[in-house]
């Protein structure tokens, strides 16, 4: 059933697609001036013409988010952590070093949220009716928002890389005690925004403190979270104070200035052309006196016993990334060039602070809880690699499938070893505007 609804366009006549409470896409299908209409859809069509299903959550879950989880394996890993040298120091004020094949304890702060943003407005640009236009290479599909021509994401955003998201989402929980930040968020925190939200776990996170280790949702009552991504693929269970958001952050932001208390991203490898633009915006939104915060990983595996070695596909893996990434101008390497906190610096961000912490890739290593992190790294691996490395090389590259296919089947082969224990360096940056 198709429900139509009257709305206007936001400010700078950017049109915006949102999803409501009830888990409907809302899209703009007008023009730039006067109202625009906006339609309720369940579905959206393949760029070849073909209706393609949006799933409320690309999984299959239990009532509400937080369920469903299978155990974790033994063994195995994901490339959604990367990793340093064997002899790398990792160290700070608040988290210590794996040592020994331990996890590091963490004990620090999260957040809450709300889906009502009357005044400031996003930068979708005029083609964002074409987020939903999804294009389907090698049998997987991924986003194009500027139409059939450019994809500018390189995972996919379907049900398999976003149950990727799911496993790799709650291994870093794990690996941050449950945790989503380690900002000093002051409990008056009024407005969140969460760039390259995915599907949306983290806002759901901000919302229920049930799911986490900390009762957030006592110390960040009036929390209002605003979760944004290129693809509408959030969970159709909206918690009452989240509003999910399609938008293109590498645009020009127009939320209004000094609005967000909080800004987060997470896992922006290969997106962002120009990080020195991107924190200006941030800087230019987040309110005198907020923080922001990134969560990025090394894309390297070492191991701390030499069972990582020279030759391995794990690790050739990440030059083929590196450089698909530097012909894509968009970097993968943010942690070996210093991207995010030299770019933070520059936009005038004060206070800088870095935490380094190993991550376990499988679950084969280790004390009790370093097995359970890398459990879920090897379950986000077996759903996600494939996705990780298909538009890169392939598409970018110019890597024939079969080729392909062959790498993959190494670096299972690899992550599946007992005799392989790989880890990856996690960076932390968070960074206060001054007031």
């Amino acid at each position: 059933m198709t429900e139509k609804v009257a709305g206007s366009l936001p400010k700078n006549g950017h049109s915006r697609i949102e999803r409501d409470s009830d888990a409907h896409i809302i899209e703009a299908s007008s023009s730039a001036d006067g109202p625009v209409a906006y339609e309720s859809k369940d579905s959206v069509s393949r760029t070849d013409g073909e209706e393609v299903e949006v799933p409320g959550s690309g999984l299959s879950r239990a009532d509400g988010p937080g369920q469903g989880y299978p155990s974790p394996g033994a063994s195995g890993g994901t490339l959604d952590g990367e990793a340093v040298s064997d002899n790398a120091s990792l160290s700070s004020d608040d988290a210590t070093p794996i040592a020994n094949g331990s996890v590091a304890d963490l004990d620090w702060a999260q957040p809450d949220h709300d889906r009502n943003f009357d005044d400031a407005d996003s930068a979708l640009g005029d083609d964002s009716a074409n987020a939903e236009k999804y294009r389907i290479i090698n049998g997987r599909r991924y986003h194009s928002i500027r139409g059939d021509s450019n994809t500018e994401y390189w995972q996919p955003n379907d049900e398999q890389q976003n149950l990727h998201a799911e496993y790799a989402h709650h291994a870093n929980l794990l690996l941050l005690n449950g945790k989503l930040f380690l900002a000093p968020i002051p409990a008056n925190v009024q407005n969140v925004l969460d760039v390259g939200t995915g599907i949306g776990q983290r806002c759901r996170l901000f919302y229920d403190a049930n799911l986490t280790s900390s009762d957030f949702g006592d110390a960040y009552p009036n929390a209002q979270v605003r979760g944004v991504d290129l693809s509408p693929i959030q969970p159709a269970w909206i918690p009452p104070n989240v509003l999910f958001e399609i938008d293109d952050i590498t645009q020009e932001w127009t939320y209004q200035p000094d609005h967000f208390d909080f800004i987060y991203l997470r896992s922006l490898e290969g997106c962002v052309k120009d990080w020195d633009a991107f924190f200006r915006e941030a800087y230019k939104c987040c309110k005198p006196g907020g923080w922001v915060e990134t969560f990025h990983s090394d894309l390297r595996a070492h191991s701390d016993d030499g069972s990582v070695r020279p030759g391995m596909a794990i690790v050739a893996m990440y030059d083929y990334l590196v450089d698909a990434g530097r012909r894509m101008g968009r970097p993968m390497d943010l942690l070996s060039q210093q991207t995010i906190m030299r770019s933070m610096r520059a936009a005038g961000f004060v206070d800088l602070q870095e935490t380094n912490l190993k991550k376990p890739l499988t679950g084969s290593f280790g004390d009790r809880k370093t097995r359970e992190i890398g459990g879920f790294q090897h379950a986000a691996c077996m759903e996600g690699i494939e996705g990780f490395v298909l538009y890169p090389l392939g598409q970018i590259l110019g890597w024939p499938l079969i080729q392909i296919q062959l790498l993959l089947a190494r670096i299972r082969t690899e992550l599946a070893s007992q005799k392989v224990h790989p880890w990856t360096r996690v960076q932390i940056i968070q960074a206060r505007k001054p007031e």
